[in-house]
C-alpha cells in the first residue's frame, strides 16, 4: 500500500500520490452499485438559514432529477446500478475550495451544485460526502483552468500547505482505497447532472437548458457558463 502524505504546498488530485495513480483513477471500470450524491454547497459568504430557504425552492425540483438519474446514467453506458441521494451541504469542511473564480462563476446566489460519486457501502461514513466534495471542487478547478478532465493536461495546484493538510485531511485515502469514484465514463453523466441541477437555481427547466448546451456544442461544464 501506497503511504499517503500531504505533498509540501501542493494539492494532489483526489489526494492520491502521485499523478500516474489520478491517471490510473480515470481510466479505471465503474464499482457496481454506484453511488450518487447531488449536493448544493453553500458558499461562504451565503448565510445557513438564507441556504435553507433557497434550498426549499429547489427540492421538489431536485427529488424529480434524483429519480431520473439511473435513466441518465443508463442511456450514457452506464451499466452499475446507480443508487441516488440528495441534500444541501452547509459546513463544507473545505470551503475554502468554492472561494475561487470558477466556484463564484458556477455558483447561483451563494449555492454551488456538486455531483459526488462513490462505491455503494451501507456504512458508508458521512465524512465520505465531505471529502468527495472537496476531491470534485479540485477537479472541476483543473476543468475550469485546461477545458478538460484529462489528467495529462493537469498538474498539482500549488497551495498554502495549511490547506493541502486540510484538503488532504478532509479527501482522506477514500480515492486510493476506491471508496471515492473518478472515472472518464462519468464525465458525460456528471456533466449532465451539474448543468441540470443549475438550471433549477436558474429556475430554469433542466431538460431543455441540457438539450440548449447540447446544441450550442457544450462538452464541459464550463462551456455552459459562456452559453449564449
Amino acid at each position: 500500500m501506497k503511504k499517503l502524505s500531504p505533498k509540501n504546498g501542493l494539492l494532489m488530485p483526489l489526494n492520491l500520490p502521485t499523478m500516474a495513480d489520478y491517471a490510473t483513477e480515470y481510466r479505471r471500470l465503474l464499482p457496481d452499485p454506484l453511488h450518487v450524491s447531488l449536493i448544493f454547497c453553500r458558499m461562504p459568504d451565503k448565510c445557513a438559514h438564507c441556504a435553507i430557504e433557497q434550498y426549499e425552492k429547489v427540492h421538489d425540483g431536485l427529488l424529480a432529477l434524483a429519480t431520473d438519474v439511473p435513466t441518465m446514467a443508463q442511456s450514457r453506458g452506464i451499466t452499475a446500478a446507480v443508487i441516488v441521494d440528495h441534500g444541501l451541504d452547509q459546513d463544507s469542511d473545505c470551503g475554502w475550495l468554492m472561494d475561487i473564480p470558477w466556484g463564484r462563476d458556477w455558483a447561483v446566489d451563494g449555492l454551488y451544485a456538486q455531483v459526488v460519486t462513490r462505491k455503494y457501502r451501507d456504512d458508508a461514513p458521512e465524512s465520505e460526502i465531505a471529502g468527495g466534495l472537496a476531491a470534485m471542487h479540485n477537479i472541476d478547478m483543473h476543468m475550469a483552468a485546461t477545458s478538460s478532465y484529462e489528467p495529462n493536461a493537469h498538474k498539482p495546484f500549488p497551495a498554502d500547505s495549511e490547506l493541502v493538510v486540510e484538503f488532504s485531511t478532509t479527501v482522506g485515502d477514500m480515492y486510493l482505497n476506491g471508496r471515492g469514484v473518478w472515472s472518464e465514463s462519468l464525465v458525460g453523466f456528471r456533466t449532465a447532472t451539474l448543468i441540470k441541477m443549475r438550471a433549477l437555481l436558474l429556475d430554469l427547466d433542466p431538460d431543455s437548458e441540457y438539450d440548449r448546451f447540447v446544441k450550442v456544442g457544450g462538452g464541459l461544464p464550463v462551456d455552459y457558463l459562456t452559453m449564449k
